[in-house]
C-alpha cells in the first residue's frame, strides 16, 4: 500500500522526475506550479517503504479537478504503482469529475510512447473525453479520470488553471 503525503513545496525527488518524464513543451516552471498552492493546485507525493516512487499534480476549480502530471520513477515501472496512484487519486478526489490530458499525434513524443501511455490510461478505467484540449498552447488528448462534464467546463477549468499560474489572476488562498 503506497503512503501519500500533500507537499507544499516542491521536493528535490520530484523535480527531477518531472524533469525527466515530461517534453519540454509540457513542462511549466516550478514558480508557476508553486504559485498554485493553496489555490487549487495540489501536489502529492507516493512512497512505499519509505522509497519515493512517484508523484502526482492536480488542480482544482469549481468541483473539476484537472490532473496535470502523474510520473512513476523509471525503475518502478510496470510494477502496478501508476495504476495505484491513479486509484489515490480516485479517493481523493471522490464525487468529483476528474480529468487528464495526454499528447496527441502531434507530439513530439515517440508513438509508442504515447501509444503505452494512452492503454495505460484505457486499462485503468479511464475513458475518452471525445475532444481536444488547449493548455499553455499546446493541443491535448483528454481522458476523464472519473465522472464526466461538457467540453466547456473542461476547456474553463484549463483557462483558470493557466490564469492562476500564469499570474494573471491572484487567488485567495485557501
Amino acid at each position: 500500500m503506497l503512503k501519500s503525503e500533500r507537499r507544499s513545496e516542491i521536493p528535490q525527488c520530484v523535480r527531477e522526475l518531472y524533469d525527466t518524464s515530461f517534453p519540454d513543451e509540457e513542462r511549466i516552471p516550478y514558480g508557476n506550479l508553486e504559485r498554485t498552492f493553496g489555490c487549487g493546485g495540489e501536489l502529492v507525493t507516493f512512497e512505499d517503504g519509505g522509497r519515493f516512487v512517484g508523484f502526482c499534480y492536480s488542480f482544482e476549480h469549481e468541483g473539476i479537478v484537472f490532473l496535470v502530471y502523474i510520473a512513476t520513477v523509471p525503475e518502478c515501472r510496470g510494477r502496478g504503482y501508476g495504476s495505484e496512484m491513479l486509484d489515490a487519486v480516485r479517493r481523493m478526489k471522490e464525487g468529483r469529475t476528474v480529468f487528464l490530458v495526454l499528447e496527441g499525434s502531434d507530439s513530439s513524443d515517440p508513438a509508442d510512447i504515447r501509444n503505452r501511455r494512452r492503454e495505460f490510461y484505457l486499462r485503468n478505467g479511464c475513458k475518452d473525453t471525445g475532444f481536444r484540449v488547449l493548455s499553455d498552447d499546446v493541443y491535448f488528448d483528454s481522458m476523464f479520470v472519473q465522472g464526466s462534464c461538457s467540453e466547456r467546463t473542461v476547456d474553463a477549468a484549463v483557462r483558470y488553471y493557466e490564469d492562476v499560474h500564469n499570474g494573471r489572476v491572484t487567488c485567495p488562498r485557501i
